[in-house]
C-alpha cells in the first residue's frame, strides 16, 4: 500500500494540534480548573508529568480533544473574552476549528479518523462559513477531551515508562469506542431467527 504523503501532512497537524491542547489543559490544572471532563486523578499527573513526556503523548495519531459542534447560536455575536485563560482557549478553539474545516473539506475520511467526527460533524464543518467558526469557538464547550470517560486510556498515555510507550500510543489511538451498556444487554435482531434452507 502507497503511503499517502497528505496523510502524514494531516498527522503532522494534529501533533501540533494536541501539543497546543495539552499546553492548555495543563495550564488549567496548574491553576486547579476543571480540565474539559478529565477526572482528577488524570489531571494530578497530568499537572505532574515531565514535558518530554507530554510532548510524546501529542504524537498520539488521532486527535486528544473533541468537538462539540451543536453548540447554541451566539446571539449577541463575538465578544472578546478578558480571561487570560479564556483567551487561550477562544483561540485554541479557532484554530481548531479552522484546521477541522480544512480537513472536512479536503479529505472527509481522516477528519472522520483524526478527529473523532461524525458524519454529520464533517458536513457540518464543510458548509460552515468563517464567521461562523469565530462564533463557535467561543462557546465553552465546544472543546472536551477524548477519552475522558473515566476509562483507562488517559491514566495509559501519562504512563513515564519507555521504551513500550510509543506501541502503546498507536495501540490506545486504534481502540475502537466502547458501546453502550444497552446496546450490551439487547441481543441482535437476527439473533432469533433460524435459518433452516
Amino acid at each position: 500500500m502507497a503511503n499517502n504523503p497528505r496523510r502524514a501532512d494531516w498527522l503532522v497537524e494534529i501533533r501540533e494540534l494536541n501539543e497546543l491542547f495539552l499546553s492548555y489543559v495543563r495550564a488549567l490544572a496548574s491553576e486547579g480548573q476543571a480540565c474539559l471532563g478529565l477526572t482528577r486523578r488524570v489531571v494530578r499527573r497530568l499537572r505532574d508529568t515531565d514535558p518530554a513526556a507530554l510532548d510524546r503523548v501529542a504524537e498520539l495519531p488521532t486527535a486528544l480533544f473533541c468537538l462539540n459542534l451543536n453548540q447554541p447560536e451566539q446571539r449577541e455575536g463575538f465578544i472578546p473574552p478578558t480571561c487570560v485563560s479564556e483567551q487561550m482557549r477562544v483561540s485554541l478553539a479557532v484554530m481548531i476549528l479552522s484546521s477541522a474545516r480544512n480537513m472536512a473539506r479536503n479529505c472527509a475520511f481522516e477528519a472522520r479518523m483524526f478527529l473523532h467526527l461524525s458524519a454529520e460533524g464533517v458536513q457540518q464543518l464543510r458548509v460552515m462559513p468563517p464567521s461562523d467558526v469565530l462564533s463557535l469557538a467561543s462557546s465553552p464547550d465546544v472543546l472536551s477531551c477524548a477519552f475522558a470517560d473515566g476509562g483507562l486510556r488517559w491514566p495509559a498515555l501519562l504512563r513515564d515508562d519507555e521504551p513500550e510507550a510509543a506501541r502503546m500510543l498507536i495501540l490506545i489511538a486504534l481502540q475502537p469506542d466502547l458501546v453502550t451498556p444497552e446496546s450490551l444487554l439487547s441481543p441482535p435482531a437476527h439473533l432469533g431467527e433460524r435459518s433452516f434452507g
